[in-house]
């Protein structure tokens, strides 16, 4: 089919509109503003848990006796959680009750055993003051002879013996 003239024009008017109108949207939709709203849900870390390395194993175990060697202690640091965690180092303590007697392992007062008998050096351990990065999920073990920490019972030139045989139970705290 043969167009005229006026038909062609008419054609190429419509094509043009067309282009033009389509264009006209293109310009609209990539200039367009607008707002909204949304919200994340900030989670939190888990509590660590720090567990000490049993003795043995190449963690010597040392009779504390007074004024005897000292007993170096290692740990591990636990991540339960679902992200990471930093810890900046871990403080370790004798356990005592209100009169200063030190605890066993169950909480119970060891009457006549006093914790300021014993004597935690190189605590807190700071990982060369880096601290040390725990996965999600997992732990990191700090070794005995790389945490520094050692625990000694002094000689205060009384009798101790209530402390004999006793387990006397540490606190650790990581922060």
């Amino acid at each position: 089919m043969k167009l005229n003239r006026r038909q062609k024009i008419t054609s190429t008017i419509a094509a043009g509109a067309l282009v033009f109108g389509a264009s006209g949207v293109a310009w609209a939709y990539f200039s367009s503003s607008g707002t909204g709203t949304g919200a994340v849900t900030t989670g939190h870390a888990a509590s660590v848990t720090v567990t000490q390395d049993a003795f043995g194993g190449g963690n010597p175990a040392v009779s504390l006796l007074p004024a005897g060697p000292s007993q170096p202690i290692g740990f591990s640091i636990n991540n339960p959680g679902a992200g990471d965690v930093h810890v900046a180092q871990v403080a370790v303590a004798v356990a005592h009750d209100v009169d200063g007697n030190a605890l066993d392992q169950t909480g119970t007062a060891i009457v006549g055993c006093l914790a300021s008998w014993y004597t935690i050096a190189g605590s807190p351990v700071t990982n060369s003051s880096a601290g040390w990065e725990v996965a999600a999920g997992t732990s990191v073990d700090v070794l005995y002879s790389a945490s520094s920490v050692t625990v000694s019972l002094s000689d205060p030139e009384s009798s101790q013996n209530a402390c004999i045989d006793k387990q006397v139970r540490l606190i650790y705290t990581a922060s």
